[in-house]
């Protein structure tokens, strides 16, 4: 049975926040005055549940992302610009990690995010930015996923949802 998407509260207007739940895709902002279901990390799910929630985020998140259709002009060149930020700010993220790392993984991190810029054209779309359970509700009446948290949703390299759910602290 295909669920419907469901996003919470979003600042960022997307195609993928259109819709009867949206109070309007120009305003900056909106909220569902209720949403049932619980933060997925609060609950007490069985291994096979779990899974089963955890396929239903990535099908939301891959609609969420939607595809280079899906970008306007403006929204490509955004994404190109994220990923050019976030190679030059590899740079920031070593100073601001002292001596927590050596040099030699200094390097290696140096050496992955000069290796983006070859990679380019990563896959864009609209990222969440912050794709992990604690901001999944679930309803287990229904078994309905909502996500919220979506204030730092914007265009990017996709992968960076993926990363953060993999590679999560």
């Amino acid at each position: 049975m295909r669920r419907p998407l469901i996003v919470v509260t979003s600042h960022f207007p997307t195609p993928y926040t259109r819709g009867p739940r949206a109070s309007s895709v120009h305003s900056p902002s909106y909220a569902m005055p209720h949403t049932p279901g619980r933060g997925v990390t609060s609950l007490p799910l069985t291994p096979a549940r779990q899974r089963a929630v955890h396929r239903q985020a990535g099908a939301w998140l891959s609609r969420f992302h939607g595809g280079p259709r899906d970008l306007s002009p403006q929204d490509h060149a955004e994404a190109a610009a994220e990923v050019a930020r976030a190679v030059h700010g590899a740079e920031r993220h070593l100073e601001s990690a002292e001596d927590l790392i050596g040099e030699r993984e200094r390097e290696t991190v140096r050496r992955h995010a000069a290796e983006l810029t070859r990679l380019d054209p990563l896959p864009r779309g609209y990222m969440h930015g912050d794709f992990q359970e604690r901001n999944w509700l679930f309803d287990t009446g229904p078994g309905r996923l909502a996500v919220v948290d979506l204030e730092r949703a914007r265009p990017h390299a996709v992968v960076v949802d993926i990363v953060r759910l993999a590679c999560r602290p």
